[in-house]
């Protein structure tokens, strides 16, 4: 059986400086440094036309383009946050 939930933020969460953005998930004390039986994966999806430039905890992301994937197996320790920044897109030289 698969459980998921979607959740959605606004961009109001993330703090902006200049064109660079900051993105934090806080993860309740309660399930801070435990771990549980499940598999679980959480996408954030930074602003378009940025490109994700750092992912934490990041021995649990993964990163492409504008989106940031954390990746918790059974038995992984859930951390205190997630967090996500992103800067303007390099564009491709010609």
């Amino acid at each position: 059986m698969l459980d998921w939930f979607l959740w959605r933020a606004s961009y109001a969460r993330a703090t902006q400086i200049r064109d660079t953005y900051s993105f934090v998930l806080d993860v309740s004390p309660l399930y801070q440094s435990k771990t549980y039986n499940i598999d679980q994966e959480i996408r954030v999806v930074m602003p378009s036309q940025t490109d994700v430039t750092g992912a934490s905890p990041s021995d649990k992301a993964t990163t492409k383009g504008n989106l940031a994937t954390f990746v918790i197996h059974t038995g992984d320790r859930y951390p205190s946050s997630y967090q996500v920044n992103s800067a303007p897109a390099l564009k491709d030289l010609p």
